[in-house]
């Protein structure tokens, strides 16, 4: 049975090691010539996905599988980059590719778990000089029945000028025949840039969808700037939609970019994170980290925003001393005061107080990383694994918890065993007691 949600790399792998079926050489033709980019993302379109499940705290790997023809035919038309997880929502997971340097736009490559298929979505009409708000510029949301489809969105400004106008497209997949819709919107004025200010720029992105008792839907999409707040958007696609601003937690100031010490962006995704959570929008982070509080004092918090987006209410605080002083962590002889980076908010309703954070084994070299479960209510580590091969695994990994597999066949459930197999000798499951 495929776990009820994974803690998902990323970066998408891409695999040429297939039988060549003739996918590539049909997707290639259905491309006009010298489209080259177009024909690289219609070759990663016929590509099979390959997810690699595994129960947390391991990870989970998503690859797309394909034969040597795609390999030959997508390097020798448009060097492909690495496709990234851009978004994901229930049984979607959204990757965003970029062509190598041939074509300019985003492309993204929506795989439905519950299908399963892959479907690839052009780059938005954006004219130059506009483009997303962030990594995190693209939100996905499944919706609700009767509807059997999905909303894509992407925020795109310009990065110099023109502020507070903005761009939203929209692709809505359940119509006739999909297309980007442009709605022109304005952002807030807490989201525009100013003397001691960080410019927003999306970290992350969630979505929410609820129904009530009426029947009525009411659907917001949120982009997420750790140092700043939320932008959220509700019911996007009626006609003249505005933006709003949601300040972060009183306990989790915006952090400004008057301190001589960091003149630059902080690398914002090693201390905080934020996701949705059984329909609600979630934020944690080791508080303290930014301010420039003595390490002793640092506690890894959460809180959940309510559901009319206008109040933080804390769910749980551990003490970043307490978790070094946990039997659990000191049994992983990690180098003193090592602290956990990358937080990521388990999306389990019944599992909305554990947070998971990697821990990388360095002193003078790089031996590893861990990854490990934190109860943030119960003050207790609950699980760990290790990742021991430095040269496969990135000081500060970029991981998603998703839930996507829920929706997959029944005939994925032996990938999972594979993965169980493949990592029993380099980590441990604890149960929760």
């Amino acid at each position: 049975m495929a776990p009820a949600w994974v803690l998902l790399d990323s970066c998408v792998r891409l695999r040429f090691d297939g039988e060549d079926d003739g996918s590539a050489a049909a997707a290639v033709k259905t491309v006009p010539f010298a489209a080259f980019s177009e024909a690289a993302v219609a070759l990663l379109g016929s590509m099979k996905p390959d997810p690699i499940l595994a129960d947390p705290p391991r990870i989970a790997t998503f690859s797309l599988l394909g034969s040597e023809s795609h390999r030959r035919l997508g390097y020798g038309m448009c060097p492909m980059s690495r496709p990234l997880v851009a978004c994901a929502d229930k049984s979607l997971l959204v990757l965003y590719a970029r062509p190598g340097s041939c074509g300019r736009g985003n492309y993204y490559i929506v795989f439905d778990a519950a299908s399963p298929l892959l479907s690839t979505v052009p780059p938005p009409p954006q004219p130059l000089g506009l483009g997303r708000i962030g990594v995190a510029g693209t939100v996905v949301l499944r919706r609700q029945p009767p509807s059997s489809g999905y909303l894509l969105a992407e925020l795109a400004v310009t990065p110099t000028c023109w502020l507070p106008d903005a761009e939203l497209y929209l692709w809505r997949s359940d119509e006739p025949t999909p297309q980007w819709a442009k709605k022109a919107v304005r952002l807030p004025p807490e989201a525009c840039s100013s003397s001691g200010k960080h410019s927003f720029v999306a970290d992350a992105s969630a979505a929410t969808s609820f129904s009530a008792p009426g029947g009525t839907t009411t659907e917001t999409l949120c982009w997420v700037d750790l140092l700043n707040g939320i932008v959220a958007c509700t019911n996007p696609t009626q006609d003249d939609p505005v933006l709003r601003f949601i300040p972060l937690p009183d306990e989790c100031p915006a952090v400004g970019c008057t301190d001589e010490r960091r003149p630059k962006r902080p690398h914002v995704g090693q201390i905080r994170g934020a996701a949705c959570v059984g329909g609600a929008i979630k934020l944690v982070a080791m508080v303290g980290a930014l301010e420039g509080w003595d390490p002793d004092q640092f506690r890894l918090t959460a809180w959940t925003l309510s559901p009319d987006l206008t109040e933080w209410q804390q769910d749980g605080v551990f003490l970043l001393k307490d978790i070094w002083a946990a039997d659990e962590y000191r049994a992983l002889n990690l180098p003193p005061e090592t602290m956990p980076i990358c937080p990521v908010l388990c999306p389990g309703t019944r599992e909305d107080a554990i947070v998971y954070a990697a821990v990388n084994d360095l002193d003078t070299n790089f031996n590893g990383q861990y990854i490990i479960g934190l109860d943030i209510r119960r003050n207790k580590i609950i699980a760990t694994s290790s990742r021991r091969h430095p040269n496969e695994v990135p000081l500060v990994p970029c991981l998603r918890a998703t839930d996507f597999c829920a929706s997959l066949q029944g005939e994925k459930a032996h990938r999972q065993r594979e993965a169980e197999a493949r990592n029993a000798e380099n980590g441990k499951r604890l149960k929760v007691v």
